[in-house]
């Protein structure tokens, strides 16, 4: 009779509900992770987080509006379906069992078996000293069930800095869990179960209960206060928070965990360093391998700190560099894509401002970065490329002469294959190794291999390679191909194709003067020559008769001459033989 009583009394109250717009929760089921936590996190952009997950059936998580508590918004996990959240409070014992898993952290806190778990978690760094949150405990298994081992369970575990997957949900002033058993009217009258049930102290938190006998704002028979959470982190520092509830020992009689709008929230930075405004005064893209300066001057205003350095970075917070000079030189740092400068103050102690670390791994007592300015920088290195094939053949005999060629340590977006004359004009622009230049007629050839970012212009057949121009570009060492006449020129390919003289070229790069050095094993005229990349004669180091067994030593002087790659050429006049140097003033 009481039952009918109660469900006749619940569709009068509903009516009345609906003629005078009395307050009534409303929850609406939703499985998006980042959509839970940004309702739950404050805006005050003092704490960030990532990596949000939901773990739990469909329908026992989302978002609730309407209550009649002073936290009239939030996210709701439940063990049943949030939807019967709603008002009014018409059945003592709403219950929908999902057959889901429990949660073996909460199984370890608790001392029983769990079912029906809901979790929401995300990774979070705070810029203050303290993460804080609001929430609160409703459940069925009021009141008939306080002091029963059937208490359903709710966790806030934290991970990171000093907490190992620590709860910090607990009754205030003690070391109780949040549960039926702890936090109730403190009186067991009309309850078949015994005090004894009930951990000591969890009949004496009477002031932490809300009853919901009969109420007309949500389904629950009672629910706590909304309690805070609050955590002690380290600026800066990743903490892992796991909210979490599930049905205790059986899969009876839903309880929800409802977080309250906005209440998730970093304290106010402790720290006073501003990392401050920064501009720079430099091209926007640059080629880090060319031998040409990329200087920039970088400008902080605004900057308030102890320590204060510049740095530059990959997209991916990887630290090319980092100086107190505000005057930066970017030429030969590896890298290709964006770079981004940054100022760096900070208080202190800091952890990771090292070359070759990630920015975003920075720690310390208290440090702030400027905003970054974005250049394109690009480095490519054409690479060392070899041959184990005979480079002196005989052309027109129809016989095919593949020229197969292993190429190591280029660097750059793309990458191409070059054939050349002696002059660099550009013969063919191959696929790939091997080469067959059988048909490619009597002369000289070069083989290289071309590295490039960005734009390239110029790479056709008929132009010269000296005339390549783009945003950066490098050509590796040249493997040089005499190809003889066999019917004209077959007694000097005899003579000559043991010809091979040892030929170095240091320092290299070079600021301006390197040494020239080579040794022949053949008696005979040979002429050492220094051209620029549009096949221009820049100097002759050696033209005369050379004697097997001796050593030859000259200088190349750059004075004078602009930054960039020259070819030295060595030659006895049917073969030649190539080397590259750069010059770096």
């Amino acid at each position: 009779m009481k039952k009918l009583l109660t469900q006749f009394l619940g569709i009068i109250l509903g009516c009345l509900l609906l003629n005078t717009g009395f307050a009534q929760l409303a929850a609406t089921e939703s499985s998006d992770a980042n959509e839970l936590i940004e309702l739950f996190l404050n805006d005050n952009g003092n704490l960030s987080y990532s990596n949000a997950s939901l773990i739990g059936a469909e329908g026992a998580a989302g978002t609730y509006t309407g209550a009649d508590f002073d936290e009239t918004e939030g996210v709701i996990l439940s063990t049943g379906e949030v939807a019967d959240a709603a008002g009014p409070n018409n059945s003592n014992a709403t219950t929908t069992n999902f057959s889901a898993d429990g949660d073996s952290d909460l199984e370890d806190l608790a001392d029983k078996s769990t079912n029906d778990a809901i979790s929401l978690s995300a990774d979070f760094v705070a810029e203050g000293s303290t993460i804080s949150f609001s929430y609160a405990f409703a459940s069925e298994d009021y009141n008939a069930y306080v002091c029963s081992p059937f208490s359903d369970v709710m966790a806030v575990f934290v991970s990171g800095g000093a907490y190992d997957n620590q709860n910090i949900a607990l009754v205030p002033s003690s070391q109780l869990l949040v549960t039926s058993n702890t936090v109730n009217s403190g009186s067991i009258e009309d309850n078949i179960w015994q005090e004894e049930g009930c951990p000591e102290g969890g009949l004496g938190n009477s002031s932490l209960y809300v009853d919901n006998d009969g109420g007309l704002d949500y389904q629950y028979n009672g629910r706590s206060t909304f309690l805070n959470g609050e955590l002690a982190v380290t600026p800066g520092e990743t903490y892992t928070i796991r909210w979490v509830i599930a049905d205790g020992a059986d899969a009876l009689f839903d309880s929800a965990l409802l977080l309250e709008a906005g209440s998730l929230s970093s304290s106010d930075s402790d720290c006073s360093a501003i990392g401050g405004e920064l501009t720079v005064d430099g091209p926007t893209t640059v080629c880090k391998s060319d031998g040409v300066d990329d200087n920039f001057t970088l400008n902080v205003e605004g900057a308030e700190a102890e320590n204060q350095v510049y740095a530059a970075t990959l997209v991916n917070g990887q630290i090319l560099l980092i100086t107190d000079n505000p005057e930066i030189n970017l030429e030969g740092i590896p890298g290709n894509g964006v770079c981004l400068f940054w100022s760096l103050s900070w208080n202190g102690e800091i952890e990771g401002a090292e070359v070759g670390l990630n920015a975003n791994d920075l720690s310390g007592d208290c440090f702030e970065l400027s905003n970054p300015v974005e250049v394109t920088e690009y480095f490519t290195d054409g690479g060392e490329i070899s041959t184990d094939d005979p480079t002196t053949i005989c052309v027109g005999d129809g016989i095919a002469d593949p020229i197969d060629v292993t190429l190591e340590g280029e660097s750059g977006e793309s990458m191409a294959w070059v054939i050349t004359d002696a002059n660099l004009n550009i013969l063919d622009l191959p696929i790939g190794p091997p080469f067959d230049l059988e048909g490619a007629g009597i002369g000289v050839c070069l083989i290289w291999q071309l590295s490039y970012s960005g734009e390239l212009n110029g790479a056709y057949i008929g132009n010269n390679a000296g005339d390549l121009t783009g945003d950066c570009f490098d050509l590796s060492n040249p493997i040089v191909v005499e190809r003889l006449g066999c019917d004209i020129n077959a007694s000097n390919y005899e003579k000559y194709s043991d010809w091979n003289p040892l030929f170095s070229v240091s320092p290299n790069p070079t600021t301006g003067l390197s040494q020239i050095v080579f040794e022949t094993n053949e008696r005979i005229r040979t002429t050492i020559e220094v051209y620029d990349m549009k096949g221009r004669s820049i100097q002759t180091l050696f033209n005369q008769e050379a004697l097997s067994g001796l050593t030859y030593r000259m200088e190349f002087e750059g004075e004078g001459l602009p930054n960039g790659v020259y070819l030295v050429r060595i030659t006895n006049g049917l073969e030649t033989k190539f080397s590259k140097i750069l010059l770096a003033k």
